[in-house]
């Protein structure tokens, strides 16, 4: 909202801060007044030029409004609240602080997080906020990454001399603030919907954010996953495995592994263990005479005996 031009010609001007709802200055003819705000970006006061004090109000957890004449209607969270339904508007639905809980369902669904689909910051009112009516866990989940991020960034910043030092923190800082932003998908789209101050060159720029969000996600796990071993019945046995091993041991191993068993007893020597993937079969010899050492032989499978080395695994 840069300006409101009510039914009887009074014009106001406000100048707003970079953040979503952050009202820094109105002017109503000659009269300015600067907002003066909480954590959660609630309104708590307005002060003129001077410094001193014009009007101030206080809310509970919820947003209950302690001043009712406060004369700004942005408020509780720098939202705006409707005096005459005693509702806030936090663009996707309202806000009945009253009950603490929004009057319609989120447009999202189960998608905003909250089995309750009334539910407000999931009963947390003091540490969230959700000025669009949709914010789900992802937020929530990155703006605890962010104020992670920035407790570590000015941990590890040293004094101005330290500029190698300070450059590649502050740049580990900017890299960690890409990554959380990556958990916000989903505000993008519901701000391009939902947010009445956007022409359509915004509301683009809010769908290309979650598009980059989303990619982002996607190339995390698919390459995350695709370093994280997953157990396979055709995988090696890499170093020998069967030293120290009884034959009810290395029979566990095979079994574990998803080795075939072929012939009567292979735990007793009688038979072998066969690899379905390279055809190899593991035969334990545990009683073998001197002097070759009690061991695991490997029986090479027809047809590949010439390019397969035969290997024994001493037990």
């Amino acid at each position: 909202m840069l300006l409101d031009d009510d039914a009887n010609g009074t014009v106001t001007k406000y100048l707003n801060g970079p953040g979503i709802d952050n009202k820094l200055r109105s002017k109503t003819g000659t009269a300015v007044n600067y907002f003066l705000a909480d954590h959660l970006g609630s309104t708590n006061g307005l002060a003129d030029a001077t410094g001193s004090l014009t009007a101030t109000t206080g809310y509970d957890a919820f947003g209950n409004v302690t001043n009712p004449a406060f004369p700004s209607r942005y408020q509780f969270t720098g939202r705006e609240f409707d005096s005459l339904v005693q509702l806030q508007f936090s663009r996707a639905r309202f806000y009945d602080p009253k009950l603490g809980r929004f009057i319609s369902e989120d447009p999202i669904g189960f998608g905003g997080g909250d089995v309750n689909l009334y539910g407000y910051v999931w009963n947390n009112p003091l540490h969230f906020v959700d000025p669009f009516g949709l914010n789900g866990w992802g937020t929530r989940f990155a703006g605890w990454l962010d104020g992670n991020i920035e407790y570590a960034r000015l941990y590890y910043q040293g004094s101005d001399q330290k500029w190698v030092q300070n450059g590649l923190v502050n740049t580990g800082a900017d890299l960690s603030y890409g990554f959380s932003d990556m958990f916000r998908v989903g505000n993008g789209l519901g701000h391009a919907l939902f947010a009445p101050d956007e022409n359509a060159y915004g509301r683009a720029a809010f769908i290309a954010m979650d598009v980059a969000r989303a990619a982002g996600l996607a190339t995390l796990l698919g390459g995350a996953g695709s370093r994280i071993p997953i157990p396979s019945g055709n995988k090696g046995l890499g170093t020998n495995p069967f030293i120290g091993k009884s034959p009810a041991e290395i029979d566990r191993i095979f079994c574990q592994k998803g080795y075939v068993k072929k012939g009567p007893n292979p735990m007793h020597g009688d038979g072998t263990y066969v690899n379905p993937r390279s055809g190899r079969g593991y035969h334990i010899d545990a009683n073998h005479p001197p002097p070759k050492p009690p061991h695991v032989g490997v029986h090479r499978p027809r047809g590949k005996r010439k390019t397969m080395v035969p290997r024994e695994y001493p037990l």
